[in-house]
């Protein structure tokens, strides 16, 4: 297993790719600098880029259904009775991202709890991801 050593920002980074399923979007991890080399449709890549592509790992997405369970799993997590049933009743029916977002952004310490979970919760899937890949990934500092 080829072993990486990113910095905390490094994988923030990642993370965000792998929250980023814009479907026309792509992300590369450069598997010897740690860096998160973005692509788009709409972006001129460099030759040199598009042809070495040797040496660079595909950075997957979280899958929406993925992403509605950590909604849920947060939700469950509210010790609150009342926004626990607000936050929850948000996850149903049509436009369930959007109307949670709104709900959370609500109440400002269950934003900061929420952040918090979702960064763990993806930092932890990309890591399992990248395993998956045969990269592991060593945090420095």
């Amino acid at each position: 297993m080829k072993e990486i050593t990113l910095s905390k920002f490094q994988i923030q980074e990642l993370v965000a790719a792998f929250e980023d399923n814009n479907y026309e979007h792509s992300y590369y991890l450069d598997i010897e600098t740690g860096e998160v080399i973005f692509m788009s449709d709409y972006i001129e890549i460099d030759d040199e880029l598009s042809l070495s592509i040797e040496g660079y790992i595909s950075v997957p997405s979280i899958e929406s259904s993925e992403a509605f369970d950590q909604m849920v799993e947060f939700g469950q997590t509210i010790t609150n009775i009342e926004i626990r049933n607000i936050i929850l009743n948000s996850l149903q029916g049509k436009g369930v991202f959007r109307r949670f977002k709104d709900m959370v952004n609500g109440f400002p310490d269950e934003r900061s709890r929420w952040f918090e979970f979702k960064n763990e919760k993806n930092m932890k899937r990309i890591v399992e991801e990248l395993e998956y890949e045969g990269i592991k990934i060593v945090i420095n500092g």
